[in-house]
This record gives structure tokens, C-alpha cells and sequence, in this order.
């Protein structure tokens, strides 16, 4: 029981800190991770540059709530946080001017994503593992000692 009490502490103090002590950045919120695709030349539009990307969405409560898959989009070569989004007007557009191939090029989301995105629940697991394997192995040793 004591380490299902310790457990619980553990988990309350990452709750209100922004950094454990450990040096592990604790999230809370939402971040966008951009990807380009190499693939397809950059798109010049005046003084502006751009890459076609695909941008994978995360929603933070310490760990990973879930990650999505947001789509194509055009990442700003001069700041790459900076991206347009590409509804399915606008792709038409843009293949009608010759700027992005007809076929837009396949990606796939990088497995790492989806272990951060979804690492609340894994931890969950995995705790909920270490809790039922001491509630059965105390049963047990009752049973031994009766």
C-alpha cells in the first residue's frame, strides 16, 4: 500500500510543479510539431519561401492526452514555426498555379509521436500493472501465511 501512496505523492508533485526535479519537463497544454516533406521543392511566393510539411497536434497534462494528425501544410522556411494551413481550395489552387505537384506526395506520422501523444494512458498501464501485481502478490502471501 505504501507505494501506491507513494506512487499517488510522486504523481501530485509533478502535478504542481512546470519541472521535476529530475530535469524532466513536465507539459501542460498543446504543442504542434512540424514536419517538412523534402520531397517537394519550396514554394516562392514574393520575399516569402515555403515547404510543403504535415503538422502532428498534441494535447499536454504532464504526459501525452493524445496526438493527432493535422495534415498538409506550408512551413515558413525563414521561421519554421510559422505554417499556413492547406485546406483542399487551397491545394487546388496551388496545383492549378504549378506550385505543388497534382498527387501530394504520402507521409506518415513518426511512431515517437504517437508514443508522446499517448504516454498519459502508457503510464497509466503500466502503473495500473505494478498496482494489481502487489494487490495479487499480498494475496498470495496471505494465503501462504494461513
Amino acid at each position: 500500500m505504501k507505494k501506491i501512496y507513494s506512487a499517488c505523492l510522486i504523481m501530485f508533485a509533478l502535478l504542481f510543479s512546470s519541472h521535476s526535479y529530475a530535469g524532466i519537463p513536465v507539459f501542460f497544454g498543446e504543442s504542434d510539431e512540424l514536419y517538412p516533406i523534402e520531397e517537394v521543392a519550396p514554394i516562392k511566393v514574393g520575399r516569402d519561401e515555403y515547404q510543403l510539411g504535415f503538422r502532428v497536434y498534441t494535447k499536454w497534462f504532464i504526459f501525452g492526452l493524445y496526438a493527432q494528425d493535422k495534415g498538409y501544410i506550408l512551413i515558413d522556411k525563414h521561421n519554421k514555426n510559422t505554417y499556413i494551413f492547406l485546406d483542399a481550395g487551397l491545394v487546388k489552387d496551388l496545383q492549378a498555379d504549378d506550385l505543388l505537384p497534382q498527387t501530394l506526395p504520402s507521409y506518415s506520422v513518426p511512431t515517437l509521436e504517437y508514443l508522446k501523444g499517448f504516454s498519459l494512458w502508457i503510464a497509466l498501464l503500466v502503473l495500473g500493472f505494478f498496482v494489481l501485481k502487489g494487490i495479487f502478490s499480498k494475496k498470495e502471501e496471505e494465503e501462504v501465511a494461513a
